[in-house]
């Protein structure tokens, strides 16, 4: 089982990349996408950033769902697409975040997160319009880059709020 801070500078890394990540998922994005199990210890200034970061992930499967005619979920586009309603959306917009102000990292995670809604948003809104293979063009990938950005960019606020980013793998 992976350590909690190994799967998090995987997640980091992989943001950092130029690389796309092949179909059957290499080493570095398997580690990525496979959270370590351990509870507790993910939380910093009020954000568990391991919920946080498998939540995102999750929303894959989410819109896949929608775009195949298999979802059970009523996703729609003007609901998913504002930044600010998921869990971390509230603390990078509320005061929760007030412990990294001034820290131009978390100006790119709002800036990553708002990206990420925008697309989330941008693939349901084709499926709306009835444009299902552009969909799926959007998911494999504008979505699927910012998925990885703004788990990336996450994990980087993770590491440099404990410290962590200057340690060794």
């Amino acid at each position: 089982m992976m350590k909690f801070t190994a799967w998090i500078r995987a997640l980091a890394g992989r943001s950092r990349s130029e690389a796309p990540e092949d179909a059957e998922g290499t080493s570095s994005s398997l580690m990525a996408t496979h959270p370590p199990e351990e509870a507790g210890q993910g939380e910093i200034g009020g954000l568990d950033f391991a919920a946080a970061i498998r939540a995102h992930q999750a929303w894959k499967g989410r819109l896949q769902a929608v775009v195949n005619g298999e979802s059970q979920e009523q996703l729609r586009s003007a609901d998913v697409s504002p930044d600010d309603r998921c869990v971390l959306g509230q603390w990078l917009h509320g005061p929760g975040c007030q412990g990294f102000q001034g820290e131009s990292l978390l100006d790119t995670v709002r800036t990553a997160h708002a990206r990420f809604h925008l697309m989330a948003g941008a693939v349901l809104r084709a499926v709306e319009e009835g444009r299902p293979q552009d969909a799926r063009q959007l998911l494999a990938s504008d979505y699927h880059r910012a998925s990885v950005q703004v788990q990336g960019k996450l994990a980087e606020l993770f590491l440099h709020a404990t410290g962590s980013e200057r340690a060794t793998p």
